[in-house]
């Protein structure tokens, strides 16, 4: 039986719903913007600036709360000696920096489910302190939740990013229910003593966090993305609401609005984030929401919160109303909501685009954490030296993919050109370089003498650069030398410049380039890096983009014209009467073929409004190689980029390696640290010859259908 409140209690009820809608909006989007901030790649020092500002923000908005709300600034002087305040700053600390690494391992909604579980925790912290077991009601609830949890799990395959982000998440939902008791069971504390607390604590976590973020940002620089800043912003809001809150009831009250929270956060997080298309997901969270709405209807609970029907009925039907929207829009397919993925756009489950999405996360952490220490201590200008400006879309996703790692850095930059940027930047003159500039030679696979125009030129710039004092860093490459002679003269030469002072850092995208390298060039530092184009991140197929003109295709083969290029992925005859009796259509293409896919006039973008270039469309060259692999459900290419496009993509693919065997040498590295790399629901498979390649596609589509 719920208890109504008195007149006199009105103005306090709708202040608690007041404080408890800012505290659900704040929350729901903290959630979105978290998972953005490290989706855009982990370090420990992405985590520690973030756990830095997120504690800096709570401390400003303690003081501002209570300025607003009391006419005078918080006070910070709090008995930490105390057993119990010691205890409420550690489950503080230690739920801030879990809820952290749970968004890292785990998307928006999955971070979600597992924090449902906080009602468990909430009545086992309970049954500690209290020496009482729940009420049937709650065992019930509890039971529920836990059910629903299990079955939303099981649209995923275990691996140790579900675990560690399971295992992050429910950390989280532990420690802040900790802290909530451990608060108001403290004699010591007034009504307003949770607010005052709460600046404190920020201040106590702060201290040791903030002197670490020091020292690293004097050393080794801030890559802090925007979303960082608006994340920490929301937390530190959702903070002081949920203590607002706390300050002016009861711990259980606390907990079951926050178990409305989870609701609601949950439902955001889905619409929003569109990170979940499974029916088992769904049907688990129902169960969870059932759970949780069992348990809050515990009689004794609701006596203790204060709030009437009338207050309590705006949360209710907003949770409510946005499950009830979400199931049936998703039921009906609607494209606002979830967005249907054409059956040939690649793989459609969740499990298999949550492990993509990992997938390339943990390369571009690679990346980030292989070039931060060589970037980020420059003190002077940044010049990326000849980024490809011409036909092959390869070259091209290079340098989209370096000018990713710079904007990813924070790392201002200038560019010049020598050979690959087609006149359509300034020329670089290596003389006007300063003391303290790095020059970041462009990737490739030219280091050798397969395109040894291009590396001429580079070892021409070497002497002048040392003469000059610039780093000089070569972005991942490919070496490979057909003249053993041509390879020593080379080695000799590079070594002689670096014993005489040449500043030399170079990145290799494969391990034998590396062990080669790491051998000839003697003081130098070589780096072992997944290729760069990786950076440009997950791309979706987008049907806007293709010419209407232009039929799908079972199967693309984009194979190489050019000396590169190895018999066995030569089309022939024989090809031909494998597709033609498993009555399957075809294409045979290469890149300078992508612009009759291309419609123009499409809206839909790739690259995120980034351009990377005045002078050169970005836009228009990806956009043209996307709508050329749109318009088939499977790719087979001897090409090194077009199989890391199809990555990107998610789309089935199979590649064949060309006469370097750079293909399968590039994607081992790039790959080897990321167990969600190698699932096998990401449909990617190596092939000997083109017959091998056609049969392994056709299983490909025999999965599809």
């Amino acid at each position: 039986m719920c208890v109504a409140t008195s007149t006199n209690e009105r103005p306090r009820a709708l202040k608690l719903c007041t404080l408890a809608s800012c505290w659900f909006l704040t929350h729901a989007y903290y959630n979105v913007f978290t998972k953005q901030t490290f989706d855009t790649g982990l370090g420990i020092g992405l985590l520690l600036d973030t756990l830095t500002l997120q504690f800096l923000f709570s401390i400003l908005a303690g003081h501002l709360y209570s300025l607003c709300t009391h006419g005078e600034l918080t006070t910070t002087q709090h008995c930490f000696n105390s057993r119990s305040m010691q205890l409420v700053c550690l489950c503080h600390f230690t739920g801030a920096v879990a809820t952290n690494l749970s968004y890292v391992f785990l998307s928006a909604s999955f971070t979600q489910v597992f924090k449902a579980l906080e009602p468990l925790f909430t009545s086992l912290v309970h049954a500690f302190v209290n020496k009482e077991l729940p009420s049937v009601t709650k065992f019930v609830a509890v039971l529920l939740i836990v059910f629903g949890v299990i079955v939303s799990t099981k649209s995923v395959e275990t691996s140790k990013t579900l675990t560690y982000g399971a295992f992050f998440a429910c950390t989280s939902s532990l420690m802040f229910p900790v802290r909530n008791v451990l608060l108001k069971q403290d004699q010591l504390f007034r009504q307003r003593e949770p607010l005052n607390t709460f600046t404190s604590i920020s201040v106590a976590c702060g201290k040791y966090t903030g002197a670490v973020s020091m020292i690293k940002l004097i050393l080794f620089g801030s890559a802090l993305p925007p979303q960082a800043w608006v994340s920490a912003f929301l937390f530190a809001a959702y903070q002081i609401f949920s203590f607002a809150f706390l300050s002016e009831t009861t711990a259980a009250t606390h907990s079951i609005i926050n178990l409305f929270k989870r609701t609601f956060s949950l439902a955001f997080s889905l619409i929003l984030m569109r990170d979940v298309d499974s029916s088992t997901f769904y049907f688990g969270a129902i169960y969870i929401f059932v759970g949780l709405s069992i348990y809050v209807r515990d009689k004794h609970c609701i006596i203790r919160t204060y709030l009437d029907h009338r207050c309590l009925l705006p949360l209710l039907t907003t949770a409510i109303v946005m499950h009830a929207w979400f199931f049936v829009r998703r039921a009906a397919g609607s494209r606002l909501l979830i967005p249907k993925v054409h059956r040939n756009d690649g793989l459609s489950g969740t499990a298999a685009r949550e492990i993509h999405r990992t997938c390339l996360n943990d390369i571009r952490r690679q990346i980030l954490a292989i070039f931060s220490p060589v970037l980020l201590p420059i003190t002077g200008k940044l010049i990326l030296i000849d980024p490809a400006y011409h036909s092959n879309i390869g070259d091209n996703m290079l340098a989209y993919g370096e000018f990713q790692l710079l904007r990813a850095l924070k790392k201002p930059y200038e560019e010049c050109g020598v050979i690959q940027s087609h006149g359509k930047n300034q020329a670089c003159n290596f003389n006007q370089f300063g003391p303290n500039d790095a020059a970041l030679w462009h990737a490739g696979g030219n280091w050798g003498d397969v395109w040894r125009s291009v590396h001429d030129e580079r070892l021409k710039s070497f002497p002048v650069l040392m003469d000059r004092n610039v780093t000089i860093v070569g972005m991942p490459q490919s070496l490979h030398y057909s003249n053993v002679n041509l390879r020593e003269k080379d080695a000799l030469y590079i070594t002689r410049l670096i014993k005489s002072g040449l500043r030399l850092k170079l990145a290799w995208r494969e391990e034998q380039s590396h062990a080669i390298a790491t051998h000839d060039y003697k003081g130098a530092q070589n780096m072992l890096s997944p290729d760069i184009a990786f950076m440009i991140g997950p791309i979706r197929s987008s049907q806007s983009l293709l010419n209407p003109d232009v039929n799908h295709t079972d199967i693309l083969f984009l194979l190489r014209q050019d000396h590169e290029s190895l018999n066995t992925a030569k089309f022939d005859h024989a090809v031909e009467r494998i597709l033609t009796k498993a009555s399957k259509s075809w294409d045979v293409v290469d890149w300078d073929a992508r612009h009759r896919f291309y419609n123009s006039n499409a809206q839909d973008i790739v690259t995120e409004g980034f351009t990377g270039s005045s002078t050169f469309e970005f836009e228009k060259e990806l956009g043209s190689a996307v709508a050329m692999f749109t318009a088939s459900s499977v790719i087979i290419t001897d090409r090194l980029h077009a199989s890391i496009l199809a990555f990107l993509m998610n789309k089935p693919h199979v590649y064949l390696d060309q006469f370097t065997r750079k293909l399968s040498a590039t994607r081992s590295v790039s790959f080897r640290q990321s167990i969600a790399c190698k699932d096998a629901k990401l449909k990617h498979a190596a092939a000997e010859n083109l017959q091998q390649a056609v049969r392994q596609a056709l299983r490909f589509l025999n999965d599809e259908t």
